[in-house]
């Protein structure tokens, strides 16, 4: 079930890194891409702020392309949205992302968010000193 959100619970186990980037995500059915931007990423899912809700449904396949580096298929929940500024904002939950687009997903984050990669990796590997805001020396 998808909700409309104003003030959301931060749920994420793992960091989502901060990515501002075209994006364009084609949905089965639907003849045009939609295009947006994108908020943020990690391997368990993303944020993108879209023109148009997406549909309702359980799980949605898309083909998502960011920027001109990055292209996968994916399967996704939208477990929430909101409205802001004349723009749906979705929060997309990954269901299903094979091995391959996983790689290429986070070989791009490392690139294009490589000061925050720098910060926080060792909390997307799950490194024991996740939340304490320090890296073993």
């Amino acid at each position: 079930m998808r909700k409309e959100v104003e003030n959301m619970d931060e749920r994420r186990t793992i960091p989502r890194w901060r990515l501002d980037k075209d994006v364009s995500v084609s949905i089965p059915g639907r003849d045009i891409p939609l295009r947006g931007r994108t908020v943020d990423i990690n391997l368990k899912g993303m944020q993108i702020a879209l023109p148009v809700e997406l549909p309702d449904g359980a799980a949605l396949k898309m083909d998502v392309s960011i920027g001109r580096g990055l292209a996968f298929s994916v399967e996704a929940t939208v477990p929430w949205r909101r409205h802001e500024g004349g723009m749906h904002y979705h929060g997309l939950q990954f269901t299903r992302l094979n091995d391959t687009d996983k790689d290429s997903v986070g070989d791009y984050v490392r690139v294009q968010c490589a000061d925050q990669w720098r910060e926080h990796w060792w909390e997307e590997v799950g490194h024991p000193s996740y939340g304490q805001g320090k890296t073993e020396e």
